[in-house]
């Protein structure tokens, strides 16, 4: 049955529609258009604030996606009676509005300054809590967490998020002062507050460990604050690294249980909405196209 529809399908929309406006998607008894897919793409492209995104053919594909995904969640969500009703989604909207310090009043200017539609931003919040009671639906109950995950992650996080304040002081190999002894005649005068007159000294400010090089991270792996370490040697020449503080980010147990519960829900939940297609009919005629 669904082999015949897709053959009957792209026939009687052409028909539908004639050719002013490309057909672009079917999604069961919903048609997508190019104008459709341009207006969902320079929507999506200004609320990130990255206008190129419009000229990515990558992009174009996630817009489609997300229009296939969208369109058969919200049939779900209507065949097992769980569409919000007009209260609940004034709520949606006055809620998330909250959740940025501002007042629904405040929407039509929100959507104005990013050079989007009020209508088309309500419905992107709408669509997103509505993305969000499903899941917790489909696959809230199999949600669960173990002291092993929240260790895991407690690692993670603060690796990723943890922040250093280094000075650098950098000399070059072929310069008549690398050696051991100066430099480490050099580090006893910086300790004591002398800054070097050879090399160079770098205020590196604030850096998370993605964006320091591995030969300083292994230097300051296990110092207390304000310790001056080396000297230790890269392609680039040798190094004195002054560790000022480092500034870990303040969460508390249960914030770090709401984010690994919400980073489970997450791939759970896309697993989840990835087969979704497979019981419906979606013809992307790109692709049929293409072919």
């Amino acid at each position: 049955m669904n082999q015949l529809l897709k053959i009957l399908l792209p026939f009687v929309v052409a028909v539908s529609f004639g050719l002013s406006d490309k057909i672009v998607l079917v999604v069961n008894n919903e048609i997508f258009t190019e104008s459709d897919v341009q207006l969902e793409m320079s929507a999506l492209s200004k609320l990130v604030g990255d206008p190129k995104l419009l000229e990515s053919l990558d992009f174009r594909q996630q817009v489609k996606d997300q229009l296939v995904y969208k369109t058969l969640i919200r049939e779900f969500a209507e065949h097992n009676q769980m569409l919000f009703t007009p209260e609940e989604e004034a709520n949606v909207v006055k809620s998330v509005m909250e959740n940025q310090g501002k007042s629904v009043d405040d929407l039509d200017k929100m959507a104005e300054e990013a050079g989007l539609n009020p209508d088309w931003l309500k419905a992107f919040f709408v669509n997103q809590s509505l993305q969000q009671r499903v899941g917790m639906a489909v696959v809230g109950h199999d949600i669960s967490i173990n002291d092993d995950q929240l260790e895991a992650f407690k690692h993670e996080f603060y690796e990723k998020h943890t922040q250093y304040k280094l000075k650098s002081w950098t000399i070059d190999l072929d310069h008549p002062n690398a050696n051991i002894k100066d430099i480490r005649a050099l580090k006893e005068k910086w300790a004591t507050g002398v800054e070097p007159t050879v090399g160079e000294v770098q205020d590196l400010g604030w850096k998370r460990r993605a964006d320091l090089p591995d030969v300083f991270l292994a230097a300051i792996a296990g110092i207390e604050d304000g310790n001056l370490v080396g000297p230790v040697k890269s392609e680039f020449g040798y190094h004195l690294v002054w560790f000022e503080k480092e500034s870990r980010p303040d969460l508390s147990e249960d914030q770090i249980v709401n984010q690994v519960m919400n980073k489970q829900f997450m791939e759970k939940f896309e697993q989840w909405i990835k087969k979704l297609p497979d019981y419906g009919v979606v013809i992307d005629k790109d692709e049929s196209e293409s072919v």
